[in-house]
């Protein structure tokens, strides 16, 4: 399978938003065939509100990007436009003939969280964050453990001496399968073999700072760091008797809580907690199946508020951190802000967070992805400034003033 760089057209378009829905203008075309004006208008029609649809989504997804078979996932998320469009009217002058063609332009209102869910179910999403890799950091302990365990910091805390327990990473492992069906791609823990030991000792709770000191190991930009833990919740033989179907059956609860975090910057993404129970003979059996399903039902749900925070990131606005160097004075600093607002596509805001020895620390809100604005800030005309870009992750850029 061959990466497609495909460029996405966008045609006039407004992107007046509410809440789940954008307001989008487009022009559609049909042939008249037969003098049957009313089938080209409606085909016509039909034309304009797949642009209109287009240019929805393409607001949320990218237009220069290379991604897996890219055209042929948006051109089925475009074969039911129809189905994202909540109400649409033909403006005014329209439609129009010219050498056998009708054209019209319609305004129409579509339903982005209608959008979102197929978009979300392509991976196309993913595609405009740049397809960030995920690290996993989740703490372990089933029914039979007196203690976590995790594979920065194994540590088999068995509660009866006589039994041995595995690190089985059942809560990662769920939590991958079910994040890898809509395109996240995780690091591999063994790129880790010997670089923990410069980090120090690691506990299977560690603190933020060695969180992503671990993850900036393997240049994962979101690492999802947490606990999960089983517990027997319950033993059904005691509760209802082996002579009314309790037999020696025995009730697990299985407890998942993380957040996942960016990497670069430290701010926390989303958070979530998921508690589901199991039932089986055998309570290691039953805690890893309390585990699994909690696992899965975490994935779920922290999978859905980061694509939320992602889509709100992209649309309104995503605060980047700007370190620059070489700002001489306070005078400079305030000038350089107003320049990435006139200058700079897409700068909503700049706020200063410290001026120290000529580095700038600024917080800059856009719209867009960072690498867009990394590379506009470098080739722009910002005034009087020259900017060089020195590097760039996911929500951070260090720059230098030439």
């Amino acid at each position: 399978m061959k990466n497609l760089a495909i460029a996405l057209i966008f045609l006039s378009a407004s992107a007046a938003r509410a809440d789940d829905t954008s307001v989008s203008e487009a022009e559609g075309q049909a042939p008249i065939l037969n003098n049957d004006k009313a089938q080209a208008r409606e085909k016509a029609i039909d034309d304009a509100l797949r642009h209109a649809v287009e240019t929805a989504a393409g607001t949320m997804v990218t237009s220069s990007t290379e991604v897996q078979d890219f055209q042929v996932k948006m051109d089925q998320v475009l074969t039911h436009s129809k189905g994202f469009v909540k109400k649409y009217e033909l403006l005014s002058g329209y439609p129009k003939i010219e050498e056998g063609v009708l054209t019209v332009k319609v305004r129409a209102t579509i339903g982005t969280a209608e959008l979102n869910k197929d978009l979300e179910a392509m991976g196309l999403l993913l595609a405009r964050k740049g397809k960030p890799r995920l690290m996993l950091m989740i703490a372990e302990q089933n029914v039979g453990q007196a203690g976590p365990s995790g594979w920065w910091a194994k540590k088999d805390g068995s509660a009866n001496p006589g039994l041995s327990v595995i690190d089985q990473r059942v809560v990662e492992n769920t939590v991958i399968d079910e994040l890898g069906k809509t395109g996240f791609e995780f690091v591999d823990q063994d790129v880790l073999a010997g670089k923990l030991k410069a980090i120090g000792p690691l506990s299977a709770n560690p603190s933020d700072a060695q969180v992503r000191e671990i993850a900036n190991l393997t240049e994962a930009q979101v690492v999802i760091n947490g606990s999960a833990v089983a517990v027997v919740a319950g033993d059904l033989s005691a509760i209802m008797g082996e002579d009314k179907g309790g037999g020696s059956m025995v009730s697990c609860k299985g407890t998942v809580s993380a957040r996942a975090i960016n990497t670069d910057n430290g701010s926390i993404l989303a958070t979530a907690e998921v508690t589901k129970t199991s039932l089986n003979i055998n309570s290691t059996t039953c805690g890893k199946n309390a585990l699994s399903a909690a696992g899965k039902a975490f994935a779920e749900e922290i999978q859905g508020k980061i694509m939320a925070r992602w889509t709100r990131d992209l649309s309104a606005g995503n605060r980047l951190r700007v370190k620059v160097k070489n700002v001489d004075s306070l005078k400079a600093s305030r000038e350089f802000q107003n320049a990435l607002t006139n200058f700079v596509r897409g700068v909503k805001e700049v706020h200063q967070r410290s001026l120290n020895e000529g580095l700038a620390d600024l917080d800059v809100t856009v719209t867009g992805t960072t690498e867009a604005f990394a590379e506009e800030l470098e080739t722009k005309n910002l005034g009087k400034f020259k900017v060089k870009v020195k590097n760039v992750s996911a929500n951070t850029i260090d720059a230098e003033l030439k």
